[in-house]
């Protein structure tokens, strides 16, 4: 049963992880410093050792979700986003770190409706100054000349929307670039370029083993590029439509030979 969304929860905070106990810690405790109405949702996807948060520890609410087996991240993201009260959502990582931002505390305590907000973390990189911007998420992540990981802020029922347009796929992991593409469909989001997030990719974290993940799972992203197909036609962005119309049938080749 999905929880009910409460008015005053503004954010919850979505957190897979599997066996990471220390760095999951590491990252709630710098949420202590985040100063508006949020809730942690921290979803342990069946680690060999369950996780153990002392949450009295905290002055924050924290719920805490165990799967009785590994079922990868995608399925941790859907349970969190079952119990999420918060009227936004926003995933972390469990090896991700808050960074203090007043203006995100700002932003957030004067959200309303299906808002959607950007925000940068320390592994953004872009070419030029780069200015608040009211754009599609399209338009900011594949037409801009910032790259790397960004921080989503989204309201939960176009979250949970977004997921259950993805239906019953049975993929461990979906890219959540897709999750972000469907949930922000038809709607302009607000990029605030602050960095409120620390990240650090480690050895043996799921981004180091990316590529091998798509070849062996290549569904997800054929449909992220199908996606993507349909946002370049849409924007007539025509070297983009060439570019992902070729990954989209290379995805879709591997799926059918699998």
């Amino acid at each position: 049963m999905t929880s009910a969304l409460h008015e005053n929860l503004v954010l919850s905070i979505i957190i897979p992880t599997f066996g990471r106990a220390q760095l999951l810690h590491s990252c709630l405790d710098s949420f202590r410093t985040l100063k508006c109405a949020f809730e942690v949702i921290v979803v342990d996807d069946g680690s060999y050792l369950p996780i153990a948060i002392d949450i009295k520890d905290y002055a924050f609410q924290i719920k805490l979700v165990r799967h009785p087996k590994n079922l990868g991240r995608f399925e941790a993201i859907k349970s969190g986003s079952v119990l999420a009260s918060g009227l936004y959502v926003m995933l972390f990582d469990s090896d991700d770190l808050w960074v203090e931002s007043g203006e995100f505390e700002m932003s957030m305590n004067s959200l309303f409706g299906d808002i959607g907000l950007v925000f940068f973390t320390s592994k953004t990189s872009y070419r030029c100054q780069c200015e608040k911007l009211a754009a599609n998420y399209f338009k900011i992540r594949y037409q801009s000349d910032i790259k790397g990981d960004l921080k989503e802020v989204i309201s939960t029922t176009r979250f949970r929307e977004a997921l259950e347009h993805l239906g019953l796929i049975s993929a461990r992991r979906v890219p959540t670039t897709l999750i972000w593409l469907l949930a922000y469909s038809g709607q302009n989001v607000a990029l605030l370029p602050h960095i409120i997030c620390r990240k650090e990719y480690l050895s043996n974290g799921m981004t180091k083993q990316s590529l091998k993940n798509r070849l062996l799972d290549p569904y997800p992203m054929y449909l992220l590029y199908l996606e993507l197909v349909k946002c370049s036609f849409e924007t007539k962005a025509w070297l983009l439509l060439g570019k992902f119309g070729i990954r989209l049938i290379f995805y879709r080749i591997i799926s059918v030979k699998l």
